[in-house]
């Protein structure tokens, strides 16, 4: 979700409903192909998202920061389109796919940002 940026009082709301975390340099979040229902907001740090070629390369499509969601697939159940990496020290919140669909129908400013 290149772009979004969540405000203060949303950013108070999701904390409050799902799991903050700190993750250290270099941890694989979300693996491209994979199937979960967590959606991940960054509270702190950069992260990387991208693909592996047939020869292992990565291709770096975008950089996350504060303030920043990831992870949007799994509001419908799709398989992750690309892999997620920390960059360098992060705390995100992590929250669950029912409990992020409860967020943005309690926050319709959110939902329609996001779109």
């Amino acid at each position: 979700m290149p772009g979004f940026l969540f405000d203060d009082r949303h950013l108070d709301a999701l904390s409050s409903a799902g799991t903050i975390r700190a993750y250290p340099k270099h941890t694989l979040l979300i693996q491209e192909g994979d199937q979960n229902d967590q959606i991940y907001v960054v509270l702190s740090g950069r992260l990387k998202v991208f693909l592996s070629d047939s020869d292992g390369k990565e291709i770096v499509i975008d950089t996350l920061g504060p303030r920043q969601l990831f992870g949007e697939m799994a509001l419908e159940g799709e398989p992750r389109s690309a892999s997620v990496m920390t960059t360098e020290v992060c705390k995100l919140v992590m929250i669950q796919r029912d409990q992020f669909k409860q967020f943005l129908a309690a926050n319709p400013e959110a939902a329609y940002s996001l779109i």
